[in-house]
């Protein structure tokens, strides 16, 4: 939108000189938007949340995936993995407000048939990412 009221284009798609640039707006608007939605829960647990969203991920990938239940035993799988407190849900949280937070967050959404529960492209690199694993989705 901002490039169509840049100067000289008036609102005119075919005026547009450098795509480039829209792209990576895109991109940085993009990052921006999952970077706020980045909740003070799950930076507080990035690990462990980064992991369930790792798992997630390559579960879709495989051709299959997880409902709500079977991601709230993912939580369970990786809550406290390790001594680091990003691998712990908050203390007021179980698997079920962790999953439901992340669903709120945008982190998950449910599939259009409600079969199982997906992580939107990109927010899946993104939120493994700052899990700090060193791999990529």
């Amino acid at each position: 939108m901002e490039a169509l009221l840049g100067e000289g284009v008036d609102g005119e798609v075919d005026r547009i000189a450098d795509w480039d640039a829209i792209h990576d707006r895109s991109n940085q608007l993009r990052q921006g938007y999952y970077d706020t939605q980045f909740s003070t829960i799950m930076t507080a647990s990035r690990k462990l949340v980064g992991r369930v969203m790792l798992e997630v991920a390559r579960t879709r990938m495989k051709g299959s995936g997880f409902t709500f239940g079977g991601i709230k035993d993912v939580v369970e799988t990786y809550n406290g993995h390790n001594a680091v407190s990003e691998w712990r849900m908050p203390k007021d949280h179980d698997e079920e407000s962790s999953v439901t937070h992340l669903v709120h967050c945008g982190a998950l959404q449910e599939t259009s048939d409600g079969s199982n529960m997906i992580c939107p492209f990109p927010a899946s690199r993104i939120i493994v990412k700052k899990g700090d694993f060193g791999v990529s989705v």
